[in-house]
This record gives C-alpha cells, sequence and structure tokens, in this order.
C-alpha cells in the first residue's frame, strides 16, 4: 500500500485530504509543520508528499526543493488555494524546482485521487524503465 505525507497547516484540510486518500486505498499521515513533514520523510520516507505552499515555519517552495533534492525519485505535490498571494504566481515555480504536478484549491475529491494515481503510475513507470 503506497504511503503518502501530506504536510498542510490547515488541520480540517490535512485531515480531509488524509481520509480522502485512506478510502482511495493508501495510507497516509499528515502534519502541520514543514519541519515535521522533512523530519518525518528523512526517518521513514514515503512513496509521494503533497504539500501545500503557504506554511507558518517554512515556505511550501523550500519543502518542495529540499525534498526534491534530497530525494529526486519521490514525487511531490504542490497545491496551494492562494492566501494573501495569487497562487499562480508559485505553483509553476513549485514546478520548476522539482515538484512532478500541482493542484489548485480548492479541488475534490476524485480530483486529487486521480492526480494521486496518475503521479504514482508514472514514477512505477519511470522506474521499470530506468
Amino acid at each position: 500500500m503506497p504511503r503518502i505525507l501530506v504536510i498542510d497547516d490547515e488541520r480540517m484540510v490535512c485531515e480531509t485530504l488524509a481520509k480522502i486518500l485512506e478510502r482511495g486505498g493508501y495510507e497516509s499521515s499528515c502534519v502541520d509543520r514543514a519541519a515535521v513533514g522533512i523530519r518525518l520523510f528523512r526517518e521513514e520516507p514515503f512513496d509521494l508528499v503533497i504539500t501545500d505552499i503557504f506554511l507558518p515555519d517554512m515556505d511550501g517552495l523550500e519543502v518542495v526543493r529540499e525534498l526534491h533534492s534530497e530525494f529526486p525519485n519521490t514525487p511531490i505535490i504542490a497545491m496551494s488555494g492562494g492566501g494573501e498571494v495569487l497562487h499562480e504566481d508559485f505553483l509553476p515555480m513549485a514546478r520548476k524546482i522539482g515538484a512532478s504536478h500541482v493542484m489548485y484549491k480548492p479541488f475534490n475529491a476524485m480530483e486529487l485521487l486521480g492526480t494521486v494515481n496518475a503521479v504514482l503510475e508514472e514514477k512505477v513507470a519511470r522506474h521499470s524503465a530506468a
């Protein structure tokens, strides 16, 4: 069962995403701080990371950059609803620095699971081709 780490400081969002992922057949862990997520990932790597861009302790772009540089074969999905600054400025940047995919909030359960499935299938295809 693929393991997914969700990093989002909005507890309700984090818990909702975790429940959707679990119903979709994934094991998920949810943390509300970037530093906690990075530490947890280093201790026990996950198959996929989903991170918000706007986090209180570290910029989500830094999460993408750091995890991608240390674990380049682990896909990362960056997500944002904009917050104080429009998401259009940051999600394309997340792609450029290592995110496999980006998602604009709000999205529904089918969109989330479809994206997660596609990203994990792409990871398997890349691994098989290597």
